[in-house]
C-alpha cells in the first residue's frame, strides 16, 4: 500500500492541476483499499478456501456418483481448476489419463486451492482403459465433445440416471476427446455455443456439465431447502 501511494505521489507531485489527477487518485485509492481487504482476509480466522471445520464436515458428506475422466488435458492449471470444481460439486473421483498432470503437483495446487486433498484421484495410462473400467461397473460414460451427432447437454438422457451414475470425459484443449475414446463411450454430448468459437475452455466445460448433472438430479432444490 505504501508503494502504491508513493508511486502516485511521485507521478503527480508536479502536476497537481492536471485533468487526469482525480481519476488517478481514485484508482490509487481503490488499489490501496483492495490491498487492505486482501491483508484482512489473509489474517482472518476464517478463510473460505482453507477452513478446517468445513473440511472436516465435508469429509462426512456422501459424494455424488459423478466421475470426471481427463483425456490428456495439457494444462496443469486447467486440471487444478477442474479439481476445485469437482470439490464444489462433491464429485466422487477424478480420473487423470495419459499425460494429464496428476497430484501431487505444485501447479495443480495453484488453481485447486486445497481441493486436491478432498477429491479422490486415480490415474490410467490409457483413457480407453479408464472408460472400459467405468462401464464395467455400470456407470454411464459420456464424452463432452462437439460433433455432428452429439446430443445437447440439457437433454442427454444418459445424465439423468443418478442410480447408475455418470462419468464425463473431458478432452485435450487443442485436439479434444480422442475419436477412439468417443467410440468406447455410451454417448457424446455437447454444450451449445452461440458465438464465433465452437467450444469453451475445458475447465469451464467441466463446471457447466457438472452443475447440469446436479440440476437434473434435483440437487439444486435440496440445497435451497437446506
Amino acid at each position: 500500500a505504501s508503494r502504491v501511494y508513493e508511486t502516485f505521489v511521485a507521478r503527480w507531485a508536479e502536476d497537481v492541476h492536471g485533468e487526469a489527477l482525480l481519476p488517478a487518485a481514485r484508482r490509487a485509492a481503490h488499489h490501496i483499499l483492495h490491498l487492505f481487504r486482501e491483508q484482512a482476509a489473509a489474517a482472518a480466522a476464517y478463510l473460505r478456501n482453507n477452513d478446517a471445520a468445513v473440511d472436516a464436515g465435508r469429509a462426512r458428506l456422501p459424494a455424488h456418483r459423478v466421475h470426471l475422466v481427463l483425456d490428456n488435458v495439457r494444462s496443469a492449471y486447467n486440471v487444478g481448476s477442474i479439481f476445485r470444481t469437482a470439490d464444489a460439486t462433491r464429485v466422487c473421483r477424478v480420473v487423470t489419463c495419459g499425460f494429464t498432470t496428476t497430484p501431487p503437483d505444485r501447479k495443480l495446487e495453484k488453481t485447486a486451492l486445497g481441493a486436491l486433498s478432498s477429491v479422490p484421484c486415480d490415474h490410467f495410462e490409457a483413457t480407453i482403459a479408464a472408460v472400459r473400467h467405468l462401464r464395467s461397473r455400470g456407470v454411464y460414460v459420456v464424452a463432452l465433445e462437439t460433433t455432428e451427432d452429439a446430443i445437447p447437454l440439457g437433454v442427454a438422457p444418459q445424465l439423468g440416471d443418478e442410480g447408475r451414475g455418470v462419468a464425463i470425459v473431458l478432452g485435450n484443449e487443442v485436439t479434444g476427446v480422442d475419436k477412439a475414446v468417443m467410440e468406447e463411450c455410451d454417448a457424446v454430448v455437447e454444450i451449445p455455443v452461440f458465438g464465433v468459437k465452437n467450444s469453451l475452455n475445458v475447465a469451464c466445460c467441466a463446471s457447466v456439465a457438472l452443475y447440469e448433472v446436479l440440476r437434473r438430479w434435483g440437487k439444486w432444490e435440496s440445497r435451497v431447502e437446506r
